[in-house]
């Protein structure tokens, strides 16, 4: 298993930043690849990367408002982590995202940019 671990200071509230994670049909609108998100129950999400067309499923398995947000991904390749969020004063949050995933034959490790958060 591959293991990316990424952290961002953000300049607002961690009431907002949450929010802008926590809607996740919105996030393909500022994470790079992404093209689509579709909530199809309420702890399961399908998404789709802008590289080859690709579709994948993640179940939600913890939500912690304005604190974690962890997945898993319910097929193949294997691939989980979570986004944590934590306050440092009023104005800024520090996100912070950790996932392990699998790299199929010939894939690239991807390198994090959450500079649009």
């Amino acid at each position: 298993m591959e293991r990316i671990t990424h952290s961002e200071v953000v300049d607002e509230p961690v009431q907002a930043v949450y929010a802008r994670w926590d809607r996740f049909e919105d996030l393909s609108r500022f994470v790079e690849g992404l093209v689509a998100v579709v909530r199809t129950s309420q702890t399961h999400l399908q998404w789709r990367a802008a590289a080859g067309n690709i579709w994948w499923e993640t179940e939600i398995v913890e939500h912690i408002p304005e604190r974690r947000i962890a997945w898993r991904n319910t097929g193949q390749p294997k691939q989980s982590g979570h986004i944590e969020f934590e306050a440092q004063g009023l104005q800024r949050t520090v996100v912070t995202l950790d996932m392990e995933f699998e790299l199929s034959d010939g894939a690239r490790k991807p390198a994090p940019d959450m500079k649009q958060i």
